[in-house]
């Protein structure tokens, strides 16, 4: 790690030095190794419990409770970089800044998470759905890749924040299954503040560090679902390629943009009476919001395309 940071060599956590972390999650054991954290502004994130039990219900929450779409999520690890240059030349000095997150969702309606079309159709939901995912049409789900690292089979893809002139900020995402309804999420948020830096190539460096140092030992309960499934289903593979994801993204305008477009339809006549005139402007937001949720309601289904027909169960032992 460079005692003064540039654009071209930024100041960062130091790897040489990686924290080794090892969780048993039901009989399932994961280990990796990262940078330790290190951020000037943001405190380090308390250790969470090393054993889980996975079929413990309330473990898993969802940020909005009432929005049953959100994958139910438990964390594991959560880390953030901060990257720094020249405090002079580039103002306070901050290039971008780094967060791991490490994460299991439980996504029980997508039994079996070992069958190729499940998993992806479980990412699409985790897409959509999770509240801290990247999920802009056409902009997610870039660059898909199918990887075997140490023996397990991961999903990975990249998705766009934002851009300014200034900067960008886009994620680098992996998955793979634990159980047959459990999903192992490694999410790398990567922020670019600064032009004509290395930091996506230092980013990138760090995350396959991270990544090719996990090691995935499955329970014997889970072993024996995926063994169940590529017996059964020994013609099914991950798709080598995948394009973009994209979905319909319904905006739901203000009460302004609604009063001036009930106004339009008026030709901006001003004897309209208010009763009339404001019960318009509602009916229009009914619709735009009835469309919303059709349209939300399509896609979550979309999600569930490998329902029909109706599948063999899978033994399960949880």
């Amino acid at each position: 790690m460079p005692l003064i940071g540039t654009r071209k060599n930024p100041k960062g956590p130091d790897l040489r030095n990686l924290e080794t972390h090892l969780f048993n999650l039901s009989g399932t054991r994961v280990k990796f190794r990262a940078p330790a954290h290190y951020h000037d502004a943001i405190g380090a994130t308390p250790p969470h419990k090393e054993n889980v039990n996975l079929y413990e219900q309330d473990l898993f929450d969802r940020l909005d409770e009432e929005d049953l779409a959100e994958p139910p999520s438990y964390p594991l690890e959560l880390k953030y970089w901060r990257f720094k240059g020249v405090p002079i030349l580039d103002g306070t000095g901050v290039l971008g800044d780094m967060r791991l997150h490490v994460s299991i969702q439980h996504l029980p309606e997508f039994i079996s998470l070992f069958r190729p079309l499940h998993l992806e159709c479980a990412v699409e939901r985790c897409i959509y759905s999770s509240p801290n995912a990247y999920k802009n049409s056409g902009q997610c789900r870039l660059d898909w890749q199918v990887r075997e690292i140490n023996g397990s089979d991961w999903v990975g893809y990249r998705s766009h924040h934002l851009t300014t002139d200034e900067g960008c900020g886009y994620e680098s995402v992996w998955h793979t299954p634990i159980t047959d309804e459990h999903l192992l999420t490694v999410r790398f948020n990567q922020g670019i503040g600064k032009k004509r830096t290395r930091l996506a190539e230092v980013y990138q460096n760090i995350i396959d560090l991270v990544m090719n140092s996990f090691e995935i030992q499955l329970s014997s309960d889970a072993k024996a679902q995926r063994t169940y499934i590529k017996q059964q289903f020994s013609n099914e593979y991950l798709s080598e390629n995948l394009p973009p994801y994209e979905f319909e993204e319904i905006e739901l305008l203000g009460e302004l943009d609604l009063i001036n477009q009930v106004s339009a339809d008026h030709n901006h006549d001003l004897s309209i009476p208010d009763d009339i005139f404001d019960a318009q402007v509602q009916e229009k937001d009914q619709a735009q919001r009835r469309r919303a949720e059709e349209t939300r309601a399509k896609i979550l289904a979309s999600h569930l395309r490998f329902k029909a027909p109706k599948e063999d169960p899978v033994p399960h032992n949880g």
